[in-house]
């Protein structure tokens, strides 16, 4: 039997990341294992503004603390959406298993004055994004657009626009069907792929495991999605 020990779950404690935890361990109990702690951490790429952010690590605060306990062995299994994971892992680490992919698209948001897509934002208005990825396609198609670096979690940006501090916003739509998002008062827009493609892995969420672990890799091996 695989199934009768306690995993410990590492994640980082935004509404979101909550979110992708639950589909874990949806999954987990699908395939019959119950017992399952989290343990909720506040990253170090959570604490930071984002005129810090890129210059002290970039995407890879959000998972370095949960991978530090997951190599010590105090968690059995790390958390994180694929985009977030650092092109150079750890050694002691490995990505074990995917979920279903979610949606990979960016979405446009913006508060309801029919503005469907980046041709109808208003000359010269401000746009906020913390992605270089993102910052190039908008400058490309829109030149005029003013960029302004945001962070935090996804609720405290989309309040920047219903607020009017910028006027649009882009994020991940997987983001916002995770969270189950909606509000009357604003227009959120998918952008197709031929205008935006997404970063590596968008939408998808990852299992970091310690590759000694072997009891884990058998666990996460019955919720692995090949595709």
């Amino acid at each position: 039997m695989i199934n009768n020990k306690k995993i410990i779950i590492g994640s980082r404690k935004s509404n979101l990341a909550k979110a992708q935890v639950s589909l874990v361990i949806a999954q987990l109990k699908k395939a019959g294992i119950e017992d399952v702690e989290i343990k909720y951490l506040e990253s170090k790429g959570d604490k930071l503004k984002a005129s810090s952010f890129k210059k002290l690590g970039g995407k890879g605060l959000f998972t370095k603390d949960i991978d530090l306990l997951t190599s010590k062995g105090i968690i059995d299994l790390g958390v994180h959406s694929a985009k977030d994971i650092t092109a150079f892992l750890d050694p002691k680490l490995d990505i074990g298993a995917c979920l279903s992919r979610e949606n990979p698209r960016d979405v446009l948001i913006t508060k309801k004055k029919n503005i469907k897509n980046i041709d109808n934002l208003p000359v010269n208005s401000l746009l906020g994004t913390s992605s270089p990825r993102r910052a190039s396609y908008i400058l490309n198609y829109r030149p005029d657009i003013k960029i302004i670096p945001i962070r935090g979690n996804i609720e405290t940006r989309i309040k920047k626009v219903i607020t009017g501090e910028i006027f649009s916003l882009i994020i991940a739509k997987a983001s916002i069907n995770r969270l189950k998002y909606q509000n009357a008062s604003l227009d959120i827009n998918t952008i197709p792929l031929y205008k935006f493609l997404p970063a590596p892995g968008q939408g998808i969420i990852a299992l970091v495991y310690k590759k000694t672990n072997s009891h884990i890799k058998k666990i996460i091996d019955l919720i692995n999605c090949e595709n």
